[in-house]
């Protein structure tokens, strides 16, 4: 599970069995564990479930409901409190000023030159697109 299907594209070949599951788009107000119970109705039981970054997390609810053999994180966390301090800080601001947030830095980002962009600016410019909207919930 992650957000960008890329990610997994060298891999499958190698795991004839594997699905990857893509995203639904949460619904105003869900929360984490609505969200999983939702997904989990896509997941077989008997299977491993394998998540990268968010995607982590979201497996991590997922096999609550399932109880898949095995649940997998790549590049994620394990529990909320070993969120970095910086998303625990942009945790504590929710809501609409979380999204007013990210809009107003991606605007900020968008007027940098590309040519002379970094990879966090460029990352910022992507938090404030249709991926920031992950980021919001």
């Amino acid at each position: 599970m992650t957000a960008e299907y890329p990610v997994f594209s060298r891999l499958l070949p190698l795991l004839p069995n594997a699905t990857v599951v893509n995203f639904i788009p949460p619904e105003e107000g869900e929360s984490l564990v609505d969200y999983a119970a939702r997904m989990a109705a896509q997941f077989p039981r008997e299977s491993y479930i394998v998540g990268v970054s968010f995607g982590g997390i979201v497996a991590l609810e997922v096999s609550r409901i399932v109880r898949p053999r095995g649940c997998i994180l790549i590049s994620s966390i394990p529990s909320p409190n070993q969120l970095p301090p910086w998303l625990r800080l942009w945790r504590t601001l929710g809501g609409r000023n979380s999204a007013r947030m990210l809009r107003a830095a991606g605007q900020c980002a968008g007027l940098i030159p590309r040519s002379i962009c970094t990879h966090a600016t460029l990352r910022v410019r992507q938090l404030a697109g249709a991926e920031g909207s992950w980021h919001c919930w």
